[in-house]
């Protein structure tokens, strides 16, 4: 899936419980932070792999930042339910 990033939005820590996250970043600059491995800038021509269930975020939007993200097998996502 194609993830569009505002300049000076955080993507908040969070984990995939069971999926690895595949992300290549096509456009803009960032930090990425990853559980055990710190924080790194992120940018085009890049692929970084987050193993499943490890905390991440991207954080310190410098420039308008799209993502190609990758899951699998692929998150379900469905609306809210009552």
């Amino acid at each position: 899936m194609l993830i569009f990033l505002e300049k000076g939005v955080t993507l908040p820590d969070h984990r995939h419980e069971f999926q690895p996250d595949l992300i290549y970043p096509i456009k803009g600059k960032a930090t990425m932070f990853i559980e055990g491995e710190g924080e790194f800038p992120l940018e085009p021509g890049m692929v970084v792999m987050v193993p499943p269930n490890t905390l991440h975020a991207i954080r310190n939007i410098e420039e308008d930042l799209l993502l190609y993200n990758v899951f699998s097998p692929a998150i379900k996502y469905t609306k809210g339910k009552k």
